[in-house]
């Protein structure tokens, strides 16, 4: 779904703890698609809920970014990165 993507992927992110300061970080893909018609669309998907252990420093949220990216095979196309507050 994420290679039919024309272009570059935009992201946002969000970052929380339960109540037994477990934490979690969910990854949203934001892009340009043809529909079904051919019409240009923004789609946008959930694309990673992960359990994050250790710091959230940037250097580890980043790591755990780039796993994800990795993991779906759009590093390449990864074009900002913001967070949701």
């Amino acid at each position: 779904l994420l290679q039919s993507a024309l272009g570059r992927i935009s992201h946002t992110t969000g970052l929380w703890s339960d109540p037994n300061l477990d934490s979690f970080m969910v990854l949203m893909a934001h892009f340009i698609a043809h529909d079904v018609k051919g019409i240009l669309v923004l789609k946008t998907h959930l694309v990673a809920f992960r359990f994050i252990k250790g710091a959230h420093t940037g250097t580890h949220l980043g790591q755990e970014f780039l796993k994800i990216t990795d993991d779906l095979e759009i590093s390449n196309k990864v074009h900002i990165i913001s967070k949701v507050i």
